[in-house]
């Protein structure tokens, strides 16, 4: 029985219907049930074997973290609607395949350098990308992709987060890609804050998502 259809759906709302979610009336609100220190992220049942992808991962992840920022281009001409500007932003990432994306303002709190390091960005473009799943049954390939599963989801967030900051850097305004490995910011808390994620039971936990 199918219960939701994309038939029709714009590009800009992805796969999921994140839209039937509640949202605070204020975006600037704190999310209900944090406390002083946001829930650690997801984490992979398993360690990796002698056969894991780990370390070819670690090594593109390197080079996406080299490409974190740049120059910026002079301004186009693009609409001064945020809501606009953030439809498109989420438009190119589901074309891209993200799994989920969304928007916010910077809280304060998720910012993890000190004020005169941070780059005085007001917004994020939050992306989340899913573990792959695995059935618990020896496939073709499962040495390599057992126990790297988080990491293969954080490299493929890499690649996203470092497209998106170019191609706004080339709109004409400043952006800085906030990878796993080379972050500024708390991002489980600007992913609290964009919606794409919830506490329960003092974890985080993405609708419509298995753990991780």
């Amino acid at each position: 029985m199918k219960l939701f259809s994309n038939r029709g759906r714009r590009v800009d709302l992805g796969p999921y219907p994140l839209e039937r979610l509640p949202r605070l009336s204020d975006p600037r609100a704190r999310p209900p049930g944090l406390g002083a220190v946001s829930p650690a992220l997801p984490s992979e049942i398993g360690s990796p074997g002698p056969l894991s992808c780990g370390d070819a991962l670690g090594a593109y992840a390197e080079l996406f973290d080299q490409q974190v920022d740049g120059e910026v281009a002079p301004r186009a001409p693009v609409p001064d609607d945020p809501l606009e500007r953030s439809r498109n932003l989420k438009a190119g990432l589901y074309f891209l395949d993200a799994d989920m994306a969304g928007c916010a303002l910077v809280p304060p709190g998720a910012w993890r350098v000190t004020p005169d390091q941070r780059p005085g960005h007001r917004f994020a473009v939050v992306i989340l990308s899913a573990f792959t799943r695995g059935d618990g049954h020896p496939r073709p390939g499962t040495e390599w992709v057992d126990g790297t599963r988080r990491e293969a989801a954080e490299l493929r967030t890499a690649e996203l987060a470092v497209i998106t900051a170019s191609y706004i850097r080339n709109l004409g305004f400043a952006a800085r890609a906030h990878t796993p490995t080379d972050s500024g910011v708390d991002p489980g808390r600007v992913a609290l804050q964009a919606g794409l994620v919830r506490i329960v039971g003092g974890r985080l936990r993405a609708p419509y998502l298995r753990d991780g």
